[in-house]
């Protein structure tokens, strides 16, 4: 393509034409700048030209927010450490009851069908302590590596790359230990108490199932995209 030419001012000797100018973007403009007679492209962007002084101001509105929205994730800390400390004292409650029920069984002395349906029944519940430590454990591991820092070293199967990885972790152990739940409830129930066990395992039942179907659903999604 020929360069664009520049009209030359009365008494002066023509200019040499412009080469063009390519690769610009639209928010910038084109000014001359005549030296001798090599004129040359002065490419800024637009807003610096019209108004310098409030594109100043929005860029440092900007800024301000960038770096309050980018701090504002530490917050997320908050989280993380009483999800840890709500882990812990499970913990050591699942573990302070475990020795309870060994040492009641020591100290009982004495075999039966009851004795051993109370232990039973203790050491589920135990279980049950247990894995909702470990539900607050991927919680508090999740937002960490989600808000905080991804490059924490964990196990392939516990790493966490967004929110659907997080809550598929959660649903996969809400499931067991909604089974654990009615495996309690089952060793509880005793024909003609009054309560009806088949309803509240039907119920258990309808939330397994939709929870597997969004287990299911979550990983064809990822496997599609991937």
């Amino acid at each position: 393509m020929r360069g664009a030419g520049v009209s030359p001012l009365r008494g002066q000797r023509p200019h040499p034409p412009l080469p063009i100018k390519s690769g610009l973007t639209k928010h910038q403009v084109f000014t001359v700048v005549l030296s001798g007679a090599n004129p040359q492209w002065d490419c800024r962007p637009l807003e610096t030209l019209i108004h310098p002084s409030q594109h100043a101001e929005d860029m440092t509105m900007k800024i301000v927010l960038q770096q309050i929205l980018t701090g504002s994730r530490l917050s997320i800390i908050v989280a993380v450490i009483c999800s840890f400390l709500a882990t812990f004292t499970l913990l050591l409650y699942g573990a302070a009851q475990t020795i309870t029920t060994i040492n009641h069984v020591i100290v009982a002395g004495h075999v039966s069908s009851k004795e051993a349906k109370m232990m039973i029944l203790s050491f589920i519940e135990i279980i049950d302590l247990f894995l909702l430590a470990t539900v607050f454990y991927i919680t508090a591991l999740g937002l960490y590596e989600l808000f905080i820092d991804s490059r924490i070293k964990v196990p392939i199967w516990l790493e966490i790359r967004n929110i659907d990885d997080l809550k598929s972790k959660l649903a996969s152990v809400v499931i067991v230990i909604l089974g654990v739940v009615f495996l309690g409830h089952a060793v509880k129930w005793e024909e003609g108490s009054g309560s009806e066990i088949l309803p509240f395992g039907l119920s258990v039942g309808l939330v397994v199932v939709a929870l597997t179907y969004f287990l299911n659903a979550t990983k064809n999604r990822k496997s599609k995209l991937e």
